[in-house]
């Protein structure tokens, strides 16, 4: 997980989101680079507390752009709160000692 995506900056809303300055949280890849649905996507921390998903992914993901009636791959970055990258390490498979060590402050016991 020490993998960095270096030089991915984006300013959304007055925000600068930037991959080489925020602290990855957690990778996650479906499928393999070349195919269709290919999606990799990693969960980072801004040195603010602020949550932000860089992703990038073939013609059929989520990250892809349309022109006409063709898709492309694509990449981006979208800016989350702290529930939704909660939400987004449960759905992406992160390791609970992952998740404690940063929601443990809304992580309920069962």
């Amino acid at each position: 997980m020490s993998e960095k995506t270096e030089g991915i900056v984006r300013v959304i809303d007055g925000k600068r989101y930037d991959t080489s300055k925020g602290k990855l949280i957690h990778t996650y890849q479906y499928l393999y680079p070349g195919d269709h649905g290919y999606r990799l996507e990693r969960l980072y921390r801004t040195f603010k507390g602020n949550y932000f998903v860089y992703g990038k992914g073939g013609p059929a993901s989520k990250w892809s752009y349309t022109e006409g009636n063709c898709s492309f791959r694509s990449s981006g970055i979208e800016p989350i709160n702290k529930p939704e990258a909660l939400e987004w390490c449960e759905s992406h498979e992160a390791p609970a000692n992952v998740m404690d060590q940063y929601f443990s402050d809304i992580i309920q016991d069962a």
